[in-house]
């Protein structure tokens, strides 16, 4: 089995890529030109002021409820000097007409906006930027992203959707039938909210004893056998067997809090999450597998291979599209 490399896959997004007054091109999937937002203006993401007067606008006047975040947000943003005009690449497109704005087009840009000023992979996040991307997630639908309980087939497999894909975040979602898990395994400087979309599942957790210390080599044999140049470590117990539901809301893993976690499915479920900066097998960010084991000093999480039963199957994104200007 490859470790994790199914979050790796693409799966179909379905962006919209527009172009600029040249002309524009559209590389959109059938699934995606059904839910298309059309609109006659589009604004410039990298603008000057854009990113405030965009987003303060849209979420806070039509998306979510209670925006009283923004302002806070925002302010601290611009006095740690984030807010000057950056090189980008992409654009939100469509943002004027507030009422057509898909949410999951909203996340992707809060997304993009929290991790603009990431730098050599390592990424740190304020309690706002984690409120916010939470405020904004806890919003969006099972139908909104396109895996309502209507879509389960039934089939003892777990499922793997790309929502979207970028260097510095990812978005998808997984359906574990009942019984079936997410082993156990890390997110190495990562920060990942996971929402239960419909179902039930149990989380157990985990964050290490002592702070993390380099633990990977320069070099790496296949990804199977990685886990045989891991040392042993202790934890402590974040989340004992907790049962998430999606009425609970957005759960957040931070690099120090919950890191090493389980997912077990209580009945058939569906969560999404939200992970930045996403792994990179390239770099520090891959993807380890623990046995839990309890000793008389203490609890110890030791690398393993990945499990064996951990068997996944990807599906097309079929929820609403994400519409970026390029």
């Amino acid at each position: 089995a490859m470790v994790w490399a199914v979050c790796l896959a693409m799966a179909g997004i379905g962006l919209r890529l527009q172009g600029g007054a040249a002309g524009r091109v559209a590389a959109t999937s059938a699934f995606a030109a059904a839910t298309s937002i059309s609109s006659a203006s589009s604004a410039s993401w990298a603008a000057p002021g854009c990113k405030r007067a965009i987003l303060t606008r849209v979420v806070g006047a039509n998306r979510l409820r209670g925006g009283s975040l923004f302002p806070d947000w925002f302010q601290r943003k611009e006095r740690l000097g984030k807010y000057s005009p950056y090189a980008s690449e992409r654009h939100l497109a469509h943002l004027e007409e507030n009422e057509k704005v898909s949410k999951v087009t909203l996340l992707f840009g809060l997304c993009d906006l929290a991790t603009e000023n990431m730098e050599d992979g390592r990424l740190e996040l304020h309690e706002s930027d984690l409120n916010i991307i939470s405020k904004c997630l806890n919003e969006i639908t099972p139908e909104e992203f396109g895996f309502p309980p209507s879509r389960d087939d039934g089939k003892p497999i777990i499922d793997y959707v790309d929502i979207f894909e970028e260097k510095n975040f990812t978005a998808c979602m997984f359906k574990l039938p009942a019984g079936y898990r997410l082993p156990m395994h890390d997110h190495p400087g990562m920060y990942v909210w996971s929402k239960v979309l419909w179902g039930e599942m149990e989380v157990s957790s985990y964050d290490r004893e002592s702070p993390q210390e380099p633990r990977r080599k320069k070099t790496f044999p296949s990804l199977p056998s990685q886990a045989l140049d891991l040392r042993p470590f202790k934890v402590n117990t974040k989340r004992d067997r907790e049962v998430w539901k999606s009425e609970d809301g957005v759960k957040i893993t931070t690099p120090t809090e919950g890191n090493i976690h389980e997912f077990r499915a209580v009945t058939n479920c569906c969560f999404v999450d939200v992970i930045m900066p996403p792994y990179d097998f390239t770099k520090e960010r891959r993807c380890t597998y623990y046995e839990i084991n309890e000793k008389e000093d203490g609890t110890w999480a030791r690398p393993i291979r990945c499990p064996p039963d951990y068997i996944t199957r990807s599906l097309k994104y079929i929820g609403d599209a994400v519409e970026i200007q390029s």
